[in-house]
């Protein structure tokens, strides 16, 4: 525990004296957390894009809105039935995320128009995993949003960190230089002066 207490107590320091470079990696951090949070998602909807299709039927369809603070949410809950091989399949997937969500009025009445029940749809489906699919396939809009902040945040906090890094390395550059001039052999004055020769040799002589 001591240890450990005395850890902490040194990185909390560092951080204080420090401060852009530990801004600067929380930022890299952050940016790359938001990216690989809800990855297998992503993934899934990228590879999407290249999923065959095929016709489906709407079993049943639920639509309703939300309303808090900000705004108003449009939802829809969907389930379609299709068939991939003369086997049959059923799903309830809107997109990657799951059910219909938007905060658009006219993406919310178009859906609700078109996908009521008994309307045909469709289908995009896995060729490798038929029973997963989905009614609009590719990149959710809040997929891009979080694509594109985590990537701004990533990219300042990389830039951050190598910018300080690059400062604190001249820094301890110029402070060594600094250290070796105050280290190195100063000239002293020679005990020696010209009165204290010419007393020496007189002595010497006899003069």
């Amino acid at each position: 525990m001591l240890i450990i207490h005395y850890s902490m107590k040194n990185a909390f320091i560092k951080a204080k004296q420090e401060p852009i470079l530990v801004f600067g990696l929380s930022l890299a951090f952050a940016g790359f957390l938001l990216i690989v949070w809800k990855y297998q998602r992503m993934i899934e909807e990228v590879s999407s894009l290249r999923w065959p299709t095929t016709t489906g039927v709407i079993e049943n369809s639920n639509f309703y809105t939300k309303s808090n603070g900000k705004g108003r949410s449009y939802y829809g809950e969907l389930t379609y039935r299709y068939s991939v091989k003369d086997r049959e399949y059923m799903g309830s997937r809107y997109d990657a995320k799951g059910i219909m969500q938007t905060g658009l009025l006219g993406k919310y009445t178009e859906v609700e128009s078109t996908m009521y029940k008994g309307a045909k749809v469709d289908v995009f489906y896995d060729p490798d995993e038929p029973s997963a699919s989905m009614l609009e396939n590719g990149i959710s809009e809040d997929s891009w949003v979080r694509i594109t902040f985590s990537s701004f945040l990533l990219l300042i906090g990389v830039n951050t960190t190598l910018k300080e890094w690059k400062r604190r390395k001249e820094w301890i550059r110029r402070k060594g230089r600094s250290l070796d001039r105050r280290k190195a052999p100063r000239r002293t004055k020679s005990k020696w002066s010209y009165a204290s020769v010419f007393h020496f040799c007189g002595n010497f002589f006899g003069i």
